[in-house]
């Protein structure tokens, strides 16, 4: 059930202007480990960007499982472990949005997924992130890194991530993944 911070939201969403908007999101949300599943809704990626200022955007536990993150751009995440922008130990779906410019020294430059978790990414963008310093040795995964996960890729680009080691765009490790008219390219990894 909606609080009246997630109405509030989501009216803004509509006509307030993305400044706002971003503001709104980061000041009313609570701690993902105190919540259950959670639709965190932007009018659109192009619109709204939060930028974590090097810090980590989320870290979903699995009581969070069923998480949506849609309609924004997620950037400036830095983690000195995994996932950064998120780190996820429950289902999750990202649509709709842009995960650039993040940072982790260990796995998943821009998305971390584990646990036996379910990971869907939608008509987004993961781009620019990077696991690990350059040459790091043991660092996969500059774009998403997935360990017993499911991974479902759709309509999406992932391109332009590096890793210290191996899978610049993409690295799964005991998981599976299935990628629909998506894009993987110009990733990296050393």
């Amino acid at each position: 059930m909606p609080t009246w911070r997630t109405r509030r939201i989501s009216r803004c969403a509509a006509r307030c202007p993305p400044r706002q908007v971003a503001e709104l999101i980061v000041r009313h949300l609570p701690p993902m480990t105190e919540i259950g599943a959670v639709e965190i809704a932007g009018p659109g990626a192009r619109r709204v960007s939060i930028d974590a200022g090097s810090n980590r955007h989320f870290i979903i536990n699995s009581s969070a499982d069923g998480t949506t993150i849609s309609g924004l751009t997620l950037t400036g995440g830095n983690t000195n472990d995994d996932g950064g922008a998120i780190n996820s130990f429950g289902d999750l779906t990202v649509e709709r949005s842009t995960l650039s410019g993040n940072t982790s020294a260990q796995e998943g430059g821009a998305i971390y997924a584990t646990f036996d978790s379910e990971l869907v990414v939608r008509s987004s963008t993961i781009s620019g992130n990077r696991a690990g310093p350059g040459g790091a040795n043991n660092v996969y995964g500059g774009g998403i890194y997935a360990v017993d996960a499911d991974v479902t890729v759709i309509n999406s680009t992932i391109s332009g991530n590096s890793a210290g080691e191996d899978g610049g765009g993409l690295y799964l490790y005991h998981a599976t993944a299935e990628i629909r008219n998506s894009t993987i390219a110009f990733n990296t990894a050393t």
